[in-house]
């Protein structure tokens, strides 16, 4: 299935990740808005574990998104 090498398909395979950090973003802002209403120990484990995620579906779509001549290169500014 070529669709999911390396170099296939990544403008698809990011707004995908896209869609996720989207949905993580909002339920981080939901549960922590939320724990501000009622310090409930359950809100902030949600809030955690999707700020998490969030940094994941981040690093995920600047993958996707990078050049093919920079994925996987620390880049620097010099």
């Amino acid at each position: 299935m070529t669709f999911l090498e390396q170099g296939q398909a990544e403008k698809i395979k990011g707004a995908w990740h896209l869609g996720g950090l989207i949905f993580a973003a909002g339920a981080t802002l939901y549960n922590l808005g939320a724990l501000i209403q009622r310090r409930e120990r359950h809100l902030l484990v949600n809030a955690a574990v999707y700020g998490a995620l969030t940094l994941y579906e981040t690093a995920k779509c600047r993958h996707h998104f990078e050049p093919p001549g920079l994925r996987g290169r620390a880049t620097t500014n010099q």
